[in-house]
């Protein structure tokens, strides 16, 4: 079940946001695993997990031409019940209220984007007509939680929090019907 809205304030600098909440629970999730001393990823059934979470979202035209946009999430994947047996053991491990490996708890994600669209004629009809230019650029922030990278959820699984990001500029041309877009990124 998910439930959610987005609204928007309107004004001269007009602001979107939204917010969800969803709760699913899952019968025979699928989760990978992998056996010692190989690099194969193989799957499992597993008997079932309850994922809780949320999302906010909000974006902002500082102006006409700068966009700022940022989310936040945070959600709970949890083993309900999920017994590991290995084959010709004894015991059997329960991961029964651990976290399904592989999913962080919290994400924040910002975006700051300048977009341009420039007009100019260039030559006149017997040179080819109208030649449209725009330029662009963005910065990204994405940041990932702490996550367990196997059912044990031991002290030894935790992957820790890491921080990505990316800057991209480019520009827009169009010429006699031909729209090309250059970017480079890094």
């Amino acid at each position: 079940m998910e439930l959610g809205a987005r609204g928007s304030v309107a004004s001269s600098r007009p602001l979107d946001f939204g917010v969800s909440l969803y709760r699913f629970e899952i019968d025979d999730i699928l989760v990978p695993f992998q056996v010692a001393d190989s690099e194969e990823v193989f799957f499992r059934n597993e008997r079932r997990a309850t994922n809780l979470g949320f999302e906010l979202t909000a974006s902002w035209a500082v102006t006409w031409q700068l966009r700022a946009d940022l989310s936040l999430t945070g959600s709970d994947f949890e083993h309900d019940s999920f017994d590991e047996c290995p084959e010709g053991g004894d015991v059997c491990l329960t991961h029964e209220d651990n976290d399904v490996p592989g999913m962080p708890q919290n994400h924040a994600f910002a975006r700051v984007a300048y977009d341009h669209a420039g007009i100019g004629v260039v030559g006149g009809a017997l040179a080819g007509g109208v030649f449209a230019r725009g330029v662009f650029a963005s910065m990204d922030l994405h940041w990932v939680g702490e996550y367990f990278a196997n059912d044990l959820n031991g002290p030894n699984s935790l992957n820790p929090a890491y921080w990505t990001s990316d800057v991209r500029l480019g520009t827009r041309l169009a010429l006699a019907g031909i729209r090309l877009e250059l970017a480079i990124g890094i």
